[in-house]
């Protein structure tokens, strides 16, 4: 009874997380929006080192590799979550894996402009992915940090601008994961100077 009691919260603050990142998602969009312009005059051609390629690729086959995710943290339950998101949950979790699989590719083509399109676009989604435990979603921070890094490495303003919203919600899932009885992340304290760094730059 208390198993079935605890699955049951747990879904509904799943889906409770989810609705709080659509809103998130509509502040993301309406701030790019916005800031679009000026932060595009700034924008420089992407070059990842070797090593980073590879933190690329390892992060994305992480996501796609949920299953084994679940059987070795056990803080989701799969299940539970499409029952309460409905067939939305289930098609996003396919779209997100075509776009994985896409993204895997264009590291290999070193095309990491279109990279961080590409990801930039899907991101919202990919947070509603199966895959999207905290270590793999601060494994995708890692990596929108180092794509932003040398995209916009002559203007740190809008470097912050583009990270801070990334870093918001990662620790709005921190916390998420908090309510629902997991341990204060060790990185938390470091994440939250980190935006308060970056709302400093963006004032």
């Amino acid at each position: 009874m208390m198993k079935k009691f605890i699955l049951g919260l747990t879904g509904v603050m799943l889906v409770i997380f989810w609705a709080m990142s659509c809103q998130v998602g509509k502040r993301d969009a309406e701030s790019i929006a916005k800031d679009e312009d000026v932060s595009e005059k700034t924008a420089s051609k992407i070059i990842l080192s070797s090593e980073d390629s590879m933190l690329c690729v390892e992060v994305f086959e992480s996501y796609l590799d949920y299953k084994k995710l679940y059987v070795d943290s056990a803080r989701v339950n799969c299940e539970q979550i499409k029952k309460n998101a409905g067939e939305w949950y289930l098609q996003n979790k396919e779209h997100i894996d075509s776009v994985l699989h896409e993204c895997i590719g264009l590291v290999r083509q070193r095309s990491y402009d279109q990279l961080l399109a590409r990801l930039e676009k899907e991101r919202m989604q990919i947070y509603s992915h199966p895959g999207d435990v905290i270590d793999n979603e601060i494994g995708l921070d890692i990596i929108f940090r180092k794509l932003y890094n040398q995209r916009y490495y002559e203007s740190k303003d809008s470097f912050y601008m583009k990270v801070l919203p990334i870093y918001e919600f990662t620790k709005l899932h921190m916390e998420t994961l908090e309510v629902l009885g997991s341990e204060r992340h060790p990185l938390y304290n470091d994440l939250t100077e980190l935006i308060k760094t970056a709302e400093k730059w963006k004032k």
